[in-house]
């Protein structure tokens, strides 16, 4: 069966409808036939997105990209009315880089590059949980790697804010090409 929905993707059809998934559970006798559903859509000032859509903005090979220039391109790149939306936060998994609430002053923040940013909040992090584990977390808990140099993108989550109504738009995730 999965043959054949591999032959149906090589003939580039593009209706979800003509594929087919199969479940069978022989201990019990249990047989499930689905249909793949297409991805749940996000609508941001008229423009919609799906879960695996992305928001690529490249930077330049001269200069890494601050955060404070980062805040401006994903205003822009999103078509967003920078008098209107701002920037509420960026995260990369379980690490906050940027929220508007803490850091919107901050100029030595926003004149750091994202990439010294997020490396300096991995460090942080690994050091302030080293502090309180025992020996067996160390165990189960490898350390982070911090090394951030071989990589050539990253993927951020981006939360917009309607500064008029307060209302809070998560965009697709922003990557940060090298």
């Amino acid at each position: 069966l999965s043959c054949l929905e591999m032959t149906k993707l090589m003939k580039q059809k593009k209706s979800l409808d003509i594929h087919r998934n199969a479940f069978v559970n022989l201990a019990m006798p249990f047989f499930a036939f689905t249909q793949p559903l297409p991805a749940e859509e996000m609508v941001v000032e008229g423009r919609s997105f799906t879960i695996w859509d992305r928001t690529i903005i490249k930077e330049k090979k001269t200069t890494p990209i601050t955060i404070k220039k980062l805040l401006s391109r994903i205003i822009k790149k999103m078509d967003l009315d920078k008098e209107v939306y701002q920037v509420s936060s960026i995260s990369y998994g379980p690490y906050l880089i940027y929220a508007n609430f803490m850091h919107e002053d901050d100029d030595d923040l926003l004149k750091k590059s994202i990439w010294i940013v997020l490396k300096e909040a991995m460090k942080n992090d690994e050091e302030f949980s080293g502090r309180n584990d025992d020996n067996a977390e160390k165990e189960n808990n490898p350390k982070i790697d911090v090394s951030l140099e071989n990589r050539t993108f990253l993927d951020f989550s981006v939360v917009v804010e309607n500064i008029e109504s307060g209302e809070e738009l998560e965009i697709p995730p922003v990557r940060i090409l090298r």
